[in-house]
């Protein structure tokens, strides 16, 4: 099973490196390998191509977390930070952020916000 995911997770990256359409990358595995008498490997691989278009997805997705309404300039400085597509971005205001923001795409988060700053302040003044 991990084997088919790598293969998919590779292929899916020298597809796009070509110009490849993603959403069409599929027709040509498909094509690909019932030329090759391989058909019997079609579903499987569809479903691991499937999957990790999937995660590719959701790590373009930004969600910001702010205690006010971000700026178009800051949402674009924020995404390109994370790596994330400004497109994807949503946002949400949260009152008990004091201030700043957490921003989260995939697995990668920034938190720059006021309450984590305090917090991270008041564990340091009562250690010393």
């Amino acid at each position: 099973m991990k084997k088919g995911r790598k293969v998919a997770k590779a292929m899916l990256r020298i597809y796009e490196k070509q110009g490849g359409d993603p959403a069409k990358f599929g027709d040509s595995v498909v094509a690909y390998l019932k030329d090759r008498k391989l058909g019997y490997l079609s579903a499987s691989m569809l479903k691991h191509i499937n999957f990790e278009d999937e995660v590719r997805q959701k790590h373009k997705e930004l969600h910001i977390e702010s205690s006010h309404e971000i700026d178009k300039e800051s949402v674009e400085n924020i995404a390109g930070l994370l790596g994330a597509d400004v497109a994807l971005a949503r946002g949400v205001v949260r009152s008990d952020l004091v201030g700043g923001f957490i921003a989260r795409s995939g697995y990668k988060e920034v938190d720059a916000s006021m309450r984590t700053y305090l917090r991270e302040l008041k564990a340091k003044l009562l250690k010393s």
